[in-house]
């Protein structure tokens, strides 16, 4: 294995980064443009979008965010601790 497939450079970390903004400014600005306005992790209230299907755009970004995500921690967290927190997912 090369030094450079063990690796990653600061630009794929800020591509990673930006991914990221991407998605989260697009889900912001779908939740907006709806009647309920952003949620509150704290609100026990339903909001529109929980129980009405995503629309494409919502969607697309959700998985961007949630992939962005996932490899930026993959990336950044030691390895034994990462593991760890998958498995307790998966337990």
């Amino acid at each position: 294995m090369s030094s450079s497939e063990q690796t990653i450079s600061r630009a794929q970390i800020q591509s990673l980064l930006q991914l990221i903004n991407n998605a989260t400014e697009g889900l912001v600005s779908e939740y907006e443009n709806s009647k309920d306005g952003i949620p509150s992790p704290l609100s026990n209230v339903p909001h529109s979008f929980d129980s009405d299907p995503p629309s494409f755009t919502m969607s697309k970004n959700l998985r961007a965010l949630e992939g962005a995500c996932g490899q930026l921690l993959a990336t950044l967290s030691p390895l034994a601790p990462a593991w760890v927190k998958v498995r307790a997912v998966f337990l």
